[in-house]
């Protein structure tokens, strides 16, 4: 999870692709296992990397 942390606010890669290079069976099955290691979904990992991003 901390290489699927690191696509998402380093590389800026979109949840779903993180999933998929992670070999999980969809977006939903890898949300659901990040947020039980980290508390919070991807997707709120993406939001910061975003807004980071446009300052």
């Amino acid at each position: 999870m901390n290489y699927a942390a690191e696509l998402i606010l380093e590389r800026g890669l979109k949840v779903s692709a993180v999933g998929q290079r992670l070999r999980y069976a969809d977006a939903f099955q890898f949300s659901r296992a990040f947020k039980r290691v980290y508390g919070v979904p991807p997707s709120s990992l993406s939001k910061t990397f975003s807004a980071n991003t446009h300052r």
